[in-house]
Parts: C-alpha cells; structure tokens; sequence
C-alpha cells in the first residue's frame, strides 16, 4: 500500500466534497432565483391579460367576461319552463316541451333543464318526466 498515494486520494475526495456542498450550495440559491422569476413572469402575464381583456375581442370559442353563456338558460329555456309550470299544477316533459315552443323556443333540451331546474330547486321532480313549480 502506497500511503502517499492514499492520502493524496484522501486530499482529493476531500477537495471534491468541498466543491460539491458548494455547488449544491449555488443550486439552491439559484433554484430560489428560478422560481421568483418564473413568478414574476406569471404575475405580469396575469396583468398583462387583465389589461387586454377590455381592448381585445374573446378568443374563438371564448366568451367575453360577465358574458351569458349560449346555454339552455341563456336563451330563456328555463325561464320559460318555469312560467309553464306557474298555475302550480304538475306536467309531463312533453307538455312543457310544447309550451316551450309554443313560445318560439327550442325545445330540444327540456329534459335536460328539468334536471338542472330540479337541482336549483326551481321545479320539483313530481314523478318520472312529471315536473311541478317548486
């Protein structure tokens, strides 16, 4: 055994963990750096989109902020459905179906806004496609 070989290796493992700890050191305190930036970068993003937001049309397939959505309650389906049910008496979804083109709406998604009327508490679920003002 070469004992000044060893302790020349002991040296040099030595020296490299110094360098180590103090690249890993420098990585922390860079990863801190990373990840304020990258924040930065976010939080001016979000300004930058809340300053455009006014200015510019919403993108295709968007709609604009406080926007109603072209939805069954958008286009007064559920309002509709409501003043059908409001002498209180319980109809069939057919039947309001009817009442609702009878007022120049689509009908296509009754069924549909009775569910979702029923769980706003809007209409109450009588029986099976039987629906009655809440």
């Amino acid at each position: 055994m070469d004992t000044k070989k060893v302790q020349e290796l002991l040296k040099t493992i030595e020296g490299a963990e110094t360098k180590l700890k103090e690249l890993e050191k420098s990585l922390a305190e860079h990863q801190e750096r990373v990840k304020g930036q990258a924040q930065l970068v976010l939080d001016l993003k979000r300004e930058l989109a809340e300053q455009l937001r006014d200015v510019l049309p919403p993108a295709k397939g968007r709609r604009a902020a406080g926007a109603e959505p072209e939805s069954a309650r958008a286009t007064g389906l559920s309002d509709a459905i409501v003043a059908a049910l409001a002498d209180g008496k319980p109809r069939a979804t057919r039947d309001i179906a009817e009442a609702v083109k009878a007022k120049g709406l689509n009908a296509a998604n009754v069924g549909l806004a009775m569910s979702y009327l029923a769980k706003k508490g809007r209409v109450r679920r009588v029986s099976r496609g039987t629906y009655a003002k809440a």
